[in-house]
C-alpha cells in the first residue's frame, strides 16, 4: 500500500511591501524558520526550502543549520521576481545568480526549482529548456487552475516532464466548481481545519508551500508588493496566522509523512514514469 505523503515545502523569503523592498525590520525570518524546524522535528519529517538568493547571502548559517538538520535546499529566484518579469536573459542570470549563492554556503549544489508567486503559466513555459541547461531537475511552480495572480489552467493534476524537468503542480480541490490549491499558503490558512481534513481526506500525495510570514503573529500589517492594490486579498495575508502549526500538526496525525521533493522524485521513479505524461 502506498503510504501517504506531504509535500509540504517553504518558501523562504521575506514580506515584500508595496514598495518593493523587503519589510525586514517586522520579519523575524530566523525565529519563524525555527518555529517551523521545531514542528518538522516534532513529527519526524523533512523537507524542502525554496530559498531566495537575497535570504541565501543574508543568513548563510540559517541555510547551514537547515541543511545540517536534513532538510533540502532549492531556489526561489534570486531577487524574487516574477517570471512574467524577465525575459530568458534575465531568468538565465537571476537562476544562476540563485544557484551561486546558495552553494556557496551548502554542500551542494541546488536542483529544484520554485517559481516567486508560483509564476510559471503557459506563457512562461520556456523557462524549463533554461532550468535543464543549469541544472536544475525538478520544479513546483504551477498552480493548474486560474488564480488571482498567476496559473496554468490546462497544465492538469499530474506531475509531467517538460524540457527534462520534472513539474509537481500544486493539489488542487474542487469547491462548487472553483479549483483551490488548499494546502497552499493562505488557502491553508482561511480554510477551517474540518474542511482541511476533507480536503487531504483519500489523497495519498499532496503538494503545498508556505511562507515564513504564514506563520508570523507578529508582523505589522502592511501591504503586500503583489497585492498593494487589492486590499481585500492583502488583508487575507494576515489570517489566522496562529492556526497554521497546529493545523500541520493534525493533517500529519491524518498519516502523512513529510519529506523533501528530491526524495520523493527519486525513491518515487518506478511510480512516477507510470503517471507521467510527457507533453
Amino acid at each position: 500500500m502506498t503510504s501517504k505523503r506531504f509535500l509540504f515545502s517553504i518558501d523562504l523569503e521575506e514580506f515584500y511591501t508595496g514598495d518593493g523592498n523587503p519589510d525586514e525590520s517586522a520579519t523575524a525570518l530566523e525565529e519563524l524558520v525555527d518555529s517551523y524546524l521545531s514542528f518538522l522535528d516534532e513529527v519526524g519529517g523533512h523537507c524542502t526550502f525554496f530559498v531566495v538568493g537575497d535570504v541565501a547571502r543574508k543568513f548563510p548559517s540559517l541555510l547551514k543549520r537547515i541543511e545540517a538538520e536534513g532538510h533540502e535546499l532549492g531556489c526561489h529566484g534570486d531577487k524574487h521576481i516574477p517570471l512574467d518579469q524577465l525575459d530568458p536573459a534575465r531568468f538565465r542570470d537571476d537562476l544562476l545568480a540563485n544557484i551561486r549563492a546558495i552553494a556557496e554556503v551548502t554542500s551542494r549544489k541546488p536542483t529544484g526549482y520554485r517559481a516567486p508567486l508560483m509564476s510559471v503559466s503557459e506563457k512562461t513555459s520556456w523557462v524549463y529548456e533554461i532550468m535543464a541547461s543549469l541544472g536544475i531537475s525538478y520544479s513546483s511552480s504551477v498552480i493548474p487552475a486560474s488564480t488571482p495572480l498567476y496559473g496554468w489552467p490546462g497544465f492538469g493534476q499530474s506531475a509531467r516532464m517538460i524540457d527534462s524537468v520534472l513539474e509537481i503542480p500544486a493539489t488542487l480541490v474542487n469547491f462548487g466548481g472553483v479549483k483551490v490549491p488548499f494546502s497552499c499558503g493562505t488557502y491553508f490558512r482561511l480554510l477551517p481545519l474540518i474542511l482541511l481534513r476533507r480536503c487531504f481526506f483519500g489523497l495519498d500525495q499532496v503538494v503545498g508551500y508556505f511562507h515564513p510570514y504564514d506563520i508570523d503573529c507578529k508582523q505589522r500589517w502592511n501591504y503586500q508588493k503583489e497585492l498593494a492594490g487589492r486590499p481585500v486579498l492583502n488583508h487575507m495575508l494576515f489570517v489566522n496566522r496562529k492556526t497554521v502549526i497546529d493545523k500541520l500538526k493534525q493533517i500529519v496525525a491524518m498519516g502523512y509523512s513529510i519529506c523533501t521533493y528530491s526524495d520523493f522524485v527519486t525513491k518515487n521513479d518506478l511510480e512516477l514514469e507510470k503517471r507521467l505524461q510527457c507533453p
